[in-house]
């Protein structure tokens, strides 16, 4: 039992650390914003005011490295746009039903 534990962690470390070096190898390759500028498609950046999770200087980061993204702010809205689980409601919550108006405009429906 001890050995078969043992070996799972050591898998698990083994891993971990081929992810971080590999990451590392590769650091300037992998950033978010790298991968925004080459991005050909337009990008629907969507950020609550009220975002606890993700400040909004980062949202403005994103639509700042792209050449084709819409940004649109949610006035207040939270991190989940008043959403939660599990939802019990047969309505989405208003800041929700935004995020729905907004992508089906983006979408063009």
């Amino acid at each position: 039992y001890f050995f078969h534990k043992f070996n799972i962690w050591f898998n698990l470390l083994t891993w971990n650390i081929y992810f971080y070096e590999n990451f590392k190898a590769n650091e300037k390759r992998l950033t978010i914003q790298r991968a925004v500028e080459k991005l050909k498609v337009p990008l629907c950046i969507i950020h609550g005011s009220g975002d606890t999770s993700i400040v909004m200087n980062e949202a403005e980061k994103l639509h700042s490295w792209s050449s084709n993204s819409e940004f649109h702010i949610i006035d207040e809205a939270n991190h989940v746009f008043g959403a939660k689980h599990p939802w019990e409601k047969q309505e989405l919550p208003s800041d929700l039903e935004d995020v729905v108006l907004i992508c089906k405009s983006f979408l063009g429906n």
